[in-house]
């Protein structure tokens, strides 16, 4: 095992738009990250993640083979074992569980602290960098960096920030759907060897309510089955803080929204960003919904989003 103390500094960058490169293309600190991480059987990370401007969370991150991920903040915990994936939220002393999904990107996309971690799981680095450009050196907390400015197949933008010396990653900052943020790396551990299994083996907190997922097996839903989905997935930021002119609260707000279109599920934005289709993939900080909530929300809105 060995331990990289991490530091950065960020700055935002505009990214170059070159067509996606095979891996061997890429800067050579960036390729060199990307083939550290693939190496390394496990990786454990304390992180802090700012959403500019916001407050700061603390997360700590472990990701091992065969899909086994954890990632614990104040607000929320998610992990898989592999095979089921746990969503617990905190505050609320409820949680969900669901089969995996077809990959670990796709559960793990809407995790803006793991963004530059996933190397790990997907080898080819093209499928996660469209454009990798090294833009400098610099000084970063007295250690040497390279600063690499990428974009993703879905659009994102941001800078990485490379320590010359170890060849890890030590921070990052990244654009995503017009919000900024940015990630310091406290700590980070590359194991030769296997994380215990019990690291991801879920034991509900005492008190907590299970929720069940909606299923499509139901006649035409309306509003009534609908609501309770998004109160607990798309709230607070399409509530009270209507993100991106998007209030989900009530019928009328939400078809005011423009976010559905009635007797179409696949021309609305709600739908699209469910699915992610188009990014951020949506609830944004969560795990992505299960299959089978997402055709109840398709249903309703083939139907004609009737109240």
């Amino acid at each position: 095992m060995r331990t990289v103390v991490l530091l950065t500094v960020f700055s935002t960058v505009a990214a170059s738009a070159w067509l996606a490169p095979p891996a061997w293309q890429l800067p050579n600190s960036l390729k060199g990250y990307c083939d550290t991480l693939a190496a390394a059987k496990a990786v454990q990370v304390h992180v802090t993640v700012q959403e500019v401007p916001g407050a700061t969370e603390e997360l700590s991150i472990v990701l091992a083979r065969e899909g086994k991920y954890f990632v614990d903040s104040p607000s929320h915990l998610t992990l898989s074992d592999g095979k089921t994936v746990t969503f617990l939220d905190k505050k609320a002393n409820t949680y969900t569980q669901r089969p995996v999904g077809e990959t670990v990107l796709a559960d793990l996309n809407s995790e803006v602290s793991t963004w530059v971690l996933m190397p790990f799981f997907e080898k080819e680095s093209a499928k996660l960098f469209t454009s990798g450009t090294k833009k400098g050196s610099r000084k970063v907390a007295g250690t040497d960096s390279d600063e690499v400015a990428v974009v993703t197949p879905e659009g994102d933008q941001g800078s990485i920030y490379i320590a010359k010396a170890s060849g890890i990653a030590t921070g990052f900052q990244l654009t995503r759907e017009g919000k900024s943020y940015v990630v310091l790396f406290k700590e980070a551990k590359l194991d030769g060897e296997d994380v215990a299994d019990s690291q991801f083996a879920f034991v509900a907190p005492e008190g907590a309510t299970k929720e069940a997922e909606a299923t499509e097996e139901m006649g035409a839903p309306g509003w009534a089955t609908v609501s309770p989905i998004f109160k607990k997935s798309c709230m607070p930021c399409h509530g009270e803080q209507k993100a991106d002119g998007i209030d989900l609260r009530t019928y009328s707000s939400t078809l005011a929204s423009k976010s559905v279109v009635p007797g179409n599920a696949a021309s609305s934005r709600l739908v699209k960003s469910l699915r992610g289709t188009i990014q951020p993939r949506m609830p944004q900080g969560r795990p992505p919904l299960p299959e089978a909530t997402i055709k109840v929300v398709e249903k309703w809105i083939s139907a004609g989003a009737k109240q």
